[in-house]
C-alpha cells in the first residue's frame, strides 16, 4: 500500500465515524479509530517501503503488517476497550455464521474470477503470494501463519471492531457499507479483487453486527484466507 492510499484511507475511517457518528462520544469514537487507522497503514507503509529496497516483497509485507498491526491494536485497545471493540466470545451460532460468510465469500471470489476469465481478463495472482509459493519452507510457514491468522485478527480488529462500532450510530447500513468500502480500498493494491473483497466486507460486518463479536469475524476471516492459500498453493 502506497503512503497516498493509506492517508486516504485514514481520512475517509476518521471522517466517516466523525460525521455520522452523532454524538459527540460517537464523534470521538469515530475519530480513534481514525488514528488506529493510521498507525496500522502509515506504520505499516513505512516498514513495507524500507524493507522493500531489498527486493523481498513477501519479508517486507510480513513485517510491515505486523507493526502495523503492533502499533494499532494497543491504542484501539486502550481507546476503545472490549466492549466497543466487539472481543467477546462467540456463541455456536456465530461460529456457524462464520462458516456460513467464509463460503460466501470464498463464493463470491471465485464468480468472480471466473467471471473475469469468460471476458479474457483473468486475475493475475498477486505478488506476495508468487513469493510465498517460491519461498523456502520455514519462510512459507511464517506467511501463511501471519496471512491466515495474524492479518485476519488485526484487520477485523480495525475494520469490524473499531470502524463498525464508530458508523453503528449512523445505522446499520452506513456501518456496514462505509467499513466495507474501505476495507475493499485498503485492499486496492490489486484494483482487480477489490469487488468480491467489498461483498466480504459487508458479510463480515453483518456478521458482527448480528453478533456481536468481532471474534466470530476473525474466524471467518481466517477461514476464508486458509482456505484461498490452500487452494493457490495446492494448484501451483
Amino acid at each position: 500500500m502506497t503512503p497516498a492510499l493509506a492517508a486516504a484511507l485514514l481520512a475517509g475511517a476518521a471522517g466517516l465515524g466523525f460525521t455520522l457518528g452523532g454524538a459527540p462520544a460517537a464523534r470521538g469514537a469515530g475519530a480513534a479509530a481514525g488514528i488506529g487507522f493510521g498507525l496500522y497503514f502509515l506504520v505499516g507503509s513505512a516498514a513495507v517501503g524500507a524493507l522493500q529496497a531489498d527486493g523481498d516483497l513477501l519479508l517486507a509485507q510480513l513485517v510491515g503488517s505486523a507493526c502495523g498491526g503492533a502499533a494499532a491494536a494497543p491504542f484501539l485497545w486502550r481507546s476503545q476497550g472490549a466492549d466497543r471493540l466487539g472481543l467477546r466470545a462467540p456463541g455456536a451460532k456465530a461460529i456457524a455464521g462464520a462458516a456460513v460468510v467464509a463460503g460466501l465469500s470464498l463464493g463470491a471470489a471465485a464468480g468472480w474470477s471466473g467471471l473475469l476469465g469468460a471476458l479474457d481478463h483473468p486475475p493475475a495472482p498477486q505478488a506476495v503470494l508468487e513469493q510465498l509459493g517460491r519461498a523456502a519452507p520455514g519462510a512459507r510457514a511464517a506467511g501463511l501463519v501471519w496471512a491466515g491468522l495474524g492479518a485476519p485478527l488485526v484487520e477485523e480488529l480495525l475494520f469490524r471492531g473499531a470502524l463498525v462500532s464508530a458508523l453503528r450510530p449512523a445505522g446499520t447500513a452506513a456501518a456496514a457499507g462505509g467499513s466495507a468500502v474501505l476495507f475493499g480500498l485498503a485492499h486496492a493494491a490489486d484494483p482487480v479483487a477489490v469487488p468480491p473483497l467489498i461483498l466480504m466486507g459487508v458479510a463480515l460486518a453483518s456478521l458482527r453486527l448480528r453478533t456481536g463479536s468481532t471474534w466470530a469475524c476473525a474466524v471467518a476471516h481466517a477461514l476464508h484466507n486458509l482456505a484461498a492459500l490452500s487452494v493457490y498453493l495446492g494448484a501451483g
